[in-house]
């Protein structure tokens, strides 16, 4: 897919690094910028207009006071990207409440969406996850994504059938367990290279390989290895849990065309 149209909304308070990401993402999809501000001053507005004034990024901005008009003006827009801040709250605080990110995912969720961590200024390596139910069309929209934005294409797989290996365990040495896990990995990797060069069409990518409950390792994964930004599928599993769970800047993009 083509990404036309990108909305970055900000809420309450403007964060200027993420908004210099948003610029720098719709300058390289030579996409339009809309600027959604909600209960923010004509200060923002005015700092916005000075930044903009004289790029190649064709623009709009519009101010909201109440959550209601936002919504549907997002709606409206029908946009191929949004772009929010996802601030930083107190673990225990977050059991009992949602960022003003979380409160627009249920309207926002038919949309290639991005979460930008607060304090990140640039998306410098990505990552995208992918496991055998995801559609050659998610994988091909990150791809491309990835691609024009940072240029290195490196995809994650995560290996984890618990179940399996707990029986296998029980019923077998070590070494036989492990043997026969290690085919089940091998063989697993081979669906998911069908898969990414069915949709990739012999373009280049890095495919790494990881072992444990993906929510839990993938983020560690990323931080480990300086990763700051990950995509994962709109129908992965516990969708609000990676959000609440990452400190690394997520995207959720679209498993088919027939979501948007």
């Amino acid at each position: 897919m083509t990404f036309q149209k990108i909305i970055f909304i900000q809420m309450e308070k403007f964060n200027e690094k993420n908004f210099n990401i948003s610029q720098c993402i719709a300058g390289k999809l030579e996409a339009e910028l809309l600027i959604f501000l909600y209960k923010l001053s004509g200060d923002v507005l005015t700092f916005i207009e000075e930044k903009l004034k004289g790029t190649n990024i064709k623009y709009r901005i519009k101010s909201f006071d109440d959550l209601k008009s936002l919504k549907a003006t997002i709606n409206k827009e029908n946009p191929d990207l949004v772009i929010l801040t996802e601030e930083k709250i107190n673990p225990l605080k977050h059991i009992f409440t949602h960022t003003n990110a979380e409160k627009l995912l249920k309207t926002i969720e038919k949309y290639n969406v991005i979460f930008l961590q607060e304090d990140e200024d640039n998306i410098q390596k990505a990552l995208i996850y992918v496991n055998k139910e995801v559609s050659e069309f998610y994988i091909k929209t990150a791809y491309e994504f990835v691609k024009k934005i940072i240029g290195e294409v490196t995809f994650v797989y995560s290996f984890y059938e618990d179940f399996y290996e707990l029986t296998i365990r029980k019923t077998h040495t070590e070494e036989e367990a492990e043997e026969i896990i290690e085919a089940m990995i091998e063989e697993k990797e081979k669906e998911i290279v069908r898969k990414i060069e069915n949709a990739v069409q012999n373009q280049p990518y890095h495919l790494i390989t990881i072992l444990g409950e993906p929510k839990k390792e993938i983020n560690l994964f990323a931080i480990e290895r300086g990763f700051n930004f990950i995509i994962v599928n709109s129908k992965v599993k516990d969708k609000t849990a990676f959000i609440e769970n990452l400190q690394v800047s997520l995207g959720i993009f679209l498993d088919n065309k027939e979501e948007e």
